[in-house]
C-alpha cells in the first residue's frame, strides 16, 4: 500500500499460485515461511518478529510476537532450520529461543529437506555447514555479483547474482538460468520443485519445471 513496491519473496511449506494477496504485515522488509507453518519477518529496524501457523491460517495478521536479536537477513530453511545474519555478517541459528553463533563472514544461508546446508561467505565461496565441502562461485561471477543463495528440493544451490540474473549447480557445474524479461529481482524455491521469482517491477514469476521457463502468474504488477 505504500507504492514501494513488492521487493522480497519466500515460499510456503506447501506454495501455490495466489488467487488473492492479503496484508499480513506492515514495515516488514523480509519475510521467511517456514516450514512448520510459523513466518519469520525483519522490519526496518531489524527487529525479529514471528506469526505462529495457527494464527496465520486463522487469519490473525495482527498477532506478531517479537523475538529477541537484530538482523539484516532472515531465513527459514527446507529443513526447518531459522538463521539469521547480523550487521556484522555473523551467522546465527535459532535453536529453541536461543541464538548460536555459527559462522563469521556470511551473506546468506540456504538448506535443503534432508538438513544439507550451505553458507554464501563474503569471498564468494559456498561452504557447507558441515565444513566438509566448498563450491567456488561461476567462473564469470566476482564476489561482489553474488546475492543471495537458495537450496531446491534436491539439495542444490542456486545463487542470485547481479544485474538480473540466476545460476543453479546441477551436481557438477553451474548452469544460468532462463530469466523473465525484466530479470531476477529475488529467489524463491519450495519442497515440491517449484521456484518463483520477483522482476524489478513487481511482477510474480513460476518456472516451469520441465521446459525451465517462466510464465507470469498475474497480470497485474502486485504492489504492497
Amino acid at each position: 500500500d505504500s507504492g514501494a513496491g513488492l521487493v522480497a519473496i519466500a515460499l510456503a511449506p506447501r506454495p501455490s499460485i495466489p488467487t488473492r494477496w492479503v496484508q499480513a504485515a506492515e514495515r516488514a522488509s523480509q519475510v521467511a515461511p517456514a516450514p512448520n507453518g510459523d513466518v519469520y519477518a525483519v522490519d526496518g529496524e531489524r527487529s525479529l518478529w514471528r506469526l505462529a501457523d495457527a494464527d496465520v491460517r486463522a487469519g490473525r495478521f495482527s498477532a506478531w510476537s517479537r523475538l529477541p536479536g537484530s538482523f539484516g537477513r532472515v531465513r527459514a530453511t527446507l529443513d526447518g532450520a531459522v538463521w539469521g545474519v547480523d550487521d556484522q555478517r555473523t551467522l546465527w541459528r535459532l535453536e529453541g529461543s536461543v541464538w548460536r553463533a555459527w559462522a563469521a563472514g556470511a551473506r546468506d544461508v540456504a538448506a535443503s529437506p534432508d538438513g544439507a546446508a550451505w553458507w554464501l561467505r563474503d569471498d564468494g565461496q559456498l561452504m557447507s555447514i558441515a565444513g566438509d565441502a566448498t563450491l567456488a562461485p561461476p567462473a564469470d561471477a566476482s564476489p561482489a555479483d553474488l546475492r543471495a543463495t537458495v537450496s531446491d528440493a534436491h539439495g542444490q544451490p542456486w545463487l542470485l547474482l547481479s544485474a538480473g540474473r540466476a545460476d543453479r549447480f546441477d551436481g557438477r557445474d553451474w548452469r544460468p538460468l532462463a530469466r523473465p524479461p525484466q530479470g531476477i529481482e529475488a529467489l524463491a524455491t519450495g519442497l515440491d520443485g517449484s521456484a518463483f521469482a520477483l522482476s524489478a517491477q513487481g511482477e510474480l514469476w513460476r518456472r516451469q519445471t520441465a521446459s525451465g521457463e517462466w510464465r507470469l502468474t498475474t497480470q497485474e504488477k502486485k504492489r504492497i
